[in-house]
């Protein structure tokens, strides 16, 4: 009886070790590939850097430092790769990310990064933009609320507080390896009236107050802002982009099909973002394209047990 219950416990304990690896192991993963893409990065190895850097950023979205650290050194990378374009992308991301809360002008990067990617930004970008980088105001700038860290080594979550929401926002999946956040299934939202669209030059102020709005769970609010940029006059394919993440974060599942359905064909890195479409269809009770994106999105994505529980309720749906 006595050995019987010293393998009971020798269990739960190797159990309790094991659940506590898989609790660690994402954001592990994500910081060695950040730290993987800077030292690409630093070895001119630019090709492969961009490779770690993309999915890096991507994992820590909800982390400031680590997300603008990775923009910083992917946009650097596309520059050296000559893709003025996806460059360009990267330090908008920084910009957004400022947007929320500044913490450019105290990232632990080395000087001489940061002397490329402001000299970068001011190529690259509008005078408006590139202001918004200086490091001397945005060190002097501190956050006016501290947010509620998710388990992830020195991360700060954007704009959260610190009382538990009534209503979460969707999360992002992982690119593979794995997603770390459960996707909660929701009857979809009554569709938001429709808003004011927003002239060209107010798009990253609204993108950024969407943006703010999902990270204090005020998702009707979310709603309305990218249902109303949905339409907006000059909008551009990373701003629908943007858009479509906010309204199915915000769980808004039909107004994200609207934003995919303007975006059109997915390009090469952007896989991923067939998930997005399949839970939304999933949502919306288009099981057979839900299955279709799913399948699409499958090889690009980890087969975690949120992404099996989708797939097993849309096979389910069409059976």
């Amino acid at each position: 009886m006595r050995q019987l219950a010293r393998c009971v416990a020798v269990l739960v304990t190797l159990l309790a070790a094991a659940a506590s690896a898989v609790a660690a192991t994402p954001s592990d993963f994500y910081l060695n590939l950040l730290r993987r893409g800077v030292a690409a990065f630093d070895a001119e190895k630019y090709e492969e850097a961009s490779s770690h850097l993309r999915i890096a950023a991507f994992g820590f979205v909800d982390s400031l430092e680590h997300y603008e650290t990775a923009h910083i050194y992917l946009a650097l990378a596309y520059d050296r790769l000559e893709d003025a374009e996806k460059a360009r992308t990267s330090a908008r991301r920084v910009i957004a990310a400022e947007r929320v809360e500044r913490r450019y002008g105290s990232l632990p990067i080395p000087a001489g990064v940061a002397m490329s990617f402001d000299a970068l930004a001011r190529k690259l970008l509008t005078g408006s933009e590139a202001a918004v980088l200086d490091r001397t105001a945005a060190a002097a700038a501190k956050p006016q609320t501290e947010a509620t860290p998710k388990p992830q080594p020195q991360a700060t979550t954007r704009g959260g507080t610190s009382s538990q929401p009534a209503e979460k926002p969707a999360e992002k999946p992982a690119e593979k390896p794995p997603a770390t956040q459960k996707i909660a299934s929701a009857t979809p939202p009554p569709a938001p009236k429709p808003q004011p669209t927003a002239p060209a030059s107010d798009i990253p102020t609204r993108l950024a107050a969407g943006e703010r709005a999902l990270m204090s769970a005020q998702l009707p609010e979310a709603r309305k802002i990218y249902r109303g940029l949905l339409d907006a006059p000059g909008i551009t394919r990373e701003s629908l982009i943007r858009i479509a993440e906010g309204l199915y974060r915000s769980r808004d599942f039909e107004g994200t099909l609207m934003a995919f359905s303007k975006i059109g064909a997915l390009h090469r890195g952007e896989e991923h973002l067939h998930y997005y479409m399949a839970v939304a269809y999933y949502e919306t009770r288009r099981y057979k394209e839900a299955k279709q994106s799913l399948s699409a999105a499958l090889p690009f994505i980890e087969l975690t047990p949120d992404v099996a529980q989708y797939r097993e309720k849309i096979d389910a749906a069409l059976n």
